[in-house]
């Protein structure tokens, strides 16, 4: 995901390591046969090495050159705005939620005449995934929202038909475009659409859909289900992305699928509610999100009665 090249700082590297080994370019162009123009261009970071290239030269430079290339094949400040969209939406801020938006939308655009990726569509895709994330949480403009991520999916899924999801294969940003059209489709009351899609997600193996991703698809279908009455069937998806942490050994999201999961056995009428609510809270108050223990507290008084 954000492949790109960076061809002088790969240059600039192995030149050092040539160096540091004591070795000339023309010792390295008699031990494998490469023109010593195309070492001294790849050192200048003017040619893109071939893969024979790259292995030929590992054994004259005394290092795997391929590992080495891999590490200057992502575009790093992308990387990290993607990175940190878990942590900040988790937040209730959304102040903050627009800054960092705003902030990583201006950096992206700042950066366009020299960024090198490979697939300009990714960064495209970046930019509508912030734009929707902000239209939603600055003036709660859901369809807008969901126009937008729709354009972000169709940069690089041109032919996409929510009938044949099935038929296409997803990228890792792709497939949060789409559990974010799942979410937001919620607030439209188009809740068949959403488990459509969040069901597809949960189709995919365990090497296409993160481990995040796919706990998160099941705490929202959690919410879909307990939204129409089903309330078997939220418990049901709260169990199974509780398991998934367990499994993970990760706490990540459990504090929302402990919530999911009280409520539920509260309009089912069954036990452990309040249990399961005081773990939702206690987990919050040990990972240090002091601002959502208040909301949670509040919103189970106010929404079930459920005094923490």
């Amino acid at each position: 995901m954000f492949y790109s090249l960076h061809l002088a700082s790969f240059g600039k590297k192995i030149s050092t390591l040539r160096k540091q080994n004591k070795i000339t370019q023309l010792m390295i162009c008699k031990q494998t046969g490469i023109n010593i123009d195309t070492i001294r261009r790849i050192e200048q970071g003017l040619v893109l090495p071939k893969l024979d290239t790259l292995l030929l030269l590992s054994s004259a430079y005394k290092v795997d050159l391929l590992e080495i290339f891999l590490e200057y094949c992502f575009n790093e400040p992308l990387k990290n705005i993607y990175t940190q969209l878990d942590p900040i939406m988790s937040t209730i801020d959304a102040e903050e939620i627009v800054t960092f938006c705003d902030e990583s939308i201006a950096l992206i655009n700042s950066s366009i005449d020299t960024s090198n990726l490979l697939l300009p569509a990714e960064r495209d895709q970046l930019l509508y995934l912030l734009e929707g994330i902000k239209a939603y949480t600055d003036n709660n403009q859901v369809e807008r929202s969901i126009d937008l991520f729709l354009k972000g999916l169709r940069c690089t899924q041109s032919l996409l038909s929510f009938d044949k999801l099935s038929e296409l294969c997803f990228s890792e940003i792709e497939l949060r475009l789409l559990y974010l059209i799942a979410a937001n489709y919620l607030d439209l009351n188009k809740t068949d659409e959403s488990i459509a899609i969040l069901l597809h997600l949960l189709s995919m193996p365990d090497s296409t859909l993160s481990s995040k991703l796919r706990i998160k698809a099941h705490g929202l279908l959690s919410y879909n289900f307990f939204a129409i009455g089903d309330y078997k069937q939220s418990l049901h998806y709260a169990d199974k992305g509780i398991e998934l942490t367990r499994k993970a050994q990760r706490t990540y999201y459990a504090h929302t699928l402990l919530a999911r999961k009280a409520v539920a056995l509260l309009k089912l009428g069954q036990e452990g509610y309040e249990e399961n609510m005081k773990l939702c809270i206690a987990l919050l108050q040990f990972e240090g999100h002091t601002h959502l223990v208040e909301h949670y507290r509040q919103v189970s008084k106010e929404r079930y009665h459920i005094s923490i």
